[in-house]
């Protein structure tokens, strides 16, 4: 997972290549076959498709400069750090609708702390961008490895 979010997030110019990829293995961890297969994947793409750069880019950088992103308002808008919890549930919302069918979707709500946990864990490296993709990847990778152990 982490090697797919990091292509998710620009290492290859083909970033829907990386949400496919992610989409594929919240399938698998939910051992989903045929067309919920395919429904989780696009589910999830839909999900992770609105920009979420502002925020990250506010705390990386120590300023906030450019707009905002669309669902970024009210106290949203000022506080960066809640604002990527926020973009964790917007990224899971789509696809744990189908939650009643394979309710171990719901632990993609652990997106919540995973967002901005990477960031912090990324923070003192040179590049922390990057980096925090990579640990995002792998911190999801890890609860959907728990989800397929615990879900059958």
């Amino acid at each position: 997972m982490a090697l797919a979010d990091r292509i998710r997030g620009g290492l290859i110019e083909l970033d829907q290549l990386g949400g496919m990829m992610m989409g594929i293995g919240i399938a698998w961890a939910v051992h989903s076959r045929n067309w919920w297969a395919v429904a989780i994947v696009v589910l999830w793409m839909l999900g992770e498709a609105p920009g979420w750069g502002h925020p990250m880019g506010c705390i990386i950088d120590g300023v906030c400069t450019g707009p905002l992103e669309w669902w970024q308002w009210g106290a949203l808008a000022e506080h960066p750090w809640a604002s990527l919890s926020v973009r964790g549930a917007i990224w899971a919302l789509p696809v744990t609708l189908l939650a009643p069918r394979y309710p171990g979707l719901l632990a993609l709500y652990a997106l919540t702390l995973i967002m901005p946990l990477a960031v912090v864990l990324a923070l003192p490296t040179s590049d922390p961008w990057p980096v925090s993709e990579w640990i995002r990847g792998a911190l999801l990778g890890l609860v959907l490895y728990t989800i397929r152990l615990t879900c059958k």
